[in-house]
C-alpha cells in the first residue's frame, strides 16, 4: 500500500526511477555506471576517487570555451 500512494502520481518514467531506486528494478544509471567502471578496469584506466567531480588543470581550459 505504501508503494502505490507513492507512485500514485508519478509519471511512467518517474516510477520507473523510483523502482530503480528501491531495488525493484535494475536502475539503468547504476547497471551503466558499474560497466564503465568494469571496461575502465579492464582497460587499466584508475582512478584515486572515482566518486569525485572532474576539474580541469589550472590554464588547461581552451579559450573558445570561457
Amino acid at each position: 500500500m505504501a508503494y502505490s500512494i507513492q507512485v500514485e502520481k508519478l509519471t511512467d518514467e518517474e516510477r520507473e526511477q523510483f523502482d530503480g531506486q528501491i531495488g525493484m528494478t535494475e536502475n539503468p544509471e547504476a547497471v551503466a555506471r558499474e560497466a564503465l567502471l568494469r571496461h575502465q578496469r579492464e582497460m587499466g584506466i584508475t582512478f584515486e576517487n572515482p566518486d569525485a567531480p572532474v576539474t580541469a588543470e589550472p590554464g588547461a581550459v581552451d579559450e573558445n570555451y570561457g
